[in-house]
């Protein structure tokens, strides 16, 4: 990072740290700092840039709880994994064609395909009868072979099991659904909520068990208003950051 191109305005409104925090964000974003950079340390920033060590610290406190940063003992602070912004909007969209938006390469692995009886959580979930035949649809999505989404997806078996006779790491879910009036998504309704990672889903994207997870719980319906779909994905909160846009 090459603090000598940087311009701090001590006149502006903008607080002195909040300004040093763009700064750093913009490098991350323009992958001039990518993931394993070490930053000058807190006084030789404060010492180049003429500001104080405090202003340094709220700002290097806040990229740390953001998940951008991490201090390293006997290291220094590193530049962790960007955050990427996967938006929902009024639109019901791709996961691919998002990640190609953001300039990236998706990809899609299979973890597991299996018709399962529903518990009976999932089985109220689908508004269905315990012990209904439910499929039960795991997979790891990636951006640039970097793994940013777990999700565990549920269908009642009944109309839905041609699901099964399709390349579920290449084609998309709800495409495939679209192919089924009566399965074709028109709507959905999705909770967000923070979690712990569970060892098996820690250990995909290489974290420990235990750390915050962007946890997101999608019921989708059909025209008629029927549930389609169930699912629940799970993303480090150090990697990701979700943003939903409302229309009226």
């Amino acid at each position: 990072m090459n603090l000598e191109n940087m311009k701090l305005d001590k006149s502006a409104k903008t607080p002195l740290y909040l300004q040093l925090k763009e700064f750093i964000l913009k490098g991350i974003w323009n992958k001039e700092l990518v993931p394993g950079d070490l930053l000058p340390s807190e006084s030789i920033i404060a010492q180049t840039l003429g500001i104080s060590k405090a202003t340094v610290r709220q700002c290097m406190g806040e990229l740390s709880n953001e998940g951008y940063i991490e201090k390293k003992r006997n290291r220094g602070t590193i530049i962790l994994d960007r955050k990427l912004n996967i938006g929902y909007s009024s639109d019901i969209g791709d996961f691919s064609e998002r990640i190609k938006e953001l300039g990236m390469v998706p990809k899609t692995e299979l973890l597991g395909l299996s018709v399962e009886t529903g518990t009976k959580k999932i089985t109220q979930m689908l508004n269905a009868e315990e012990g209904t035949k439910i499929i039960h649809l795991t997979r790891l999505r990636y951006a640039d072979h970097l793994p940013i989404v777990y999700i565990d997806s549920f269908l009642p078996y009944e109309g839905n099991r041609f699901v099964l006779g399709h390349d579920l790491e290449t084609e998309s879910l709800y495409a495939i659904l679209d192919q089924e009036p009566g399965s074709q998504i028109c709507r959905v309704v999705r909770t967000v909520f923070a979690s712990e990672a569970l060892p098996e889903i820690a250990e995909k994207f290489h974290v420990r068990s235990g750390c915050a997870m962007l946890t997101v719980e999608t019921s989708a319906y059909n025209k008629s208003g029927e549930i389609v779909e169930y699912s629940v994905s799970y993303s480090p909160n150090a990697r990701n950051q979700y943003t939903f846009t409302l229309n009226r």
